[in-house]
């Protein structure tokens, strides 16, 4: 009983001393510029790209950043807007949970081969919750889910310098 008392305190201490690493060595710094390019599937598929900047760190352990996105789908237009997200790291991996707002240009294919852009949108909005896992300390990949105007999932690849 003794025993297994001292294995359970010595892994919680342990457990706290790891956490209290990562807090203490963020991967994410004030100043950091994410750049992402990805593929998404939701209404329909698009192709996007956004860039971050971290403007805040060691916030509760984490990093606040804030950046633009773009999307570009064949099928219902292309939407623009600006996100913020909380940054959360575990290791290589950066954890996020977000949101976007933007406006939405929606586009109808005429009968012919013509497209036409109609310029009268809507507001487009999404909350998403996302991780990057970093190869080396510039270069990574991405994995996000969302819901909102464009519900989707989305894969990328990100580079931070």
């Amino acid at each position: 009983m003794r025993k297994t008392l001292l294995v359970l305190v010595v892994l919680l201490g342990l457990s706290f001393n790891l956490k209290a690493q990562n807090v203490t060595k963020p991967t994410l710094k004030k100043g950091d510029i994410m750049l992402n390019a990805n593929i998404a599937v939701g209404l329909g598929a698009y192709f996007g790209a956004s860039g971050d900047y971290v403007w805040l760190d060691n916030l509760g352990g984490g990093a606040i950043s804030s950046g633009v996105y773009s999307v570009f789908s064949p099928v219902w237009g292309f939407s623009t807007g600006v996100q913020t997200d909380y940054h959360y790291m575990f290791g290589k991996l950066d954890t996020y949970a977000g949101m976007q707002i933007g406006y939405s240009f929606p586009w109808t294919p005429n009968s012919g081969e013509k497209v036409e852009v109609k310029m009268k949108g809507s507001v487009a909005y999404n909350m998403h919750l996302g991780g990057r896992y970093y190869f080396t300390p510039n270069f990574g990949t991405s994995l996000e889910f969302g819901f909102g105007t464009n519900g989707f999932s989305k894969l990328g690849l990100t580079y931070k310098f």
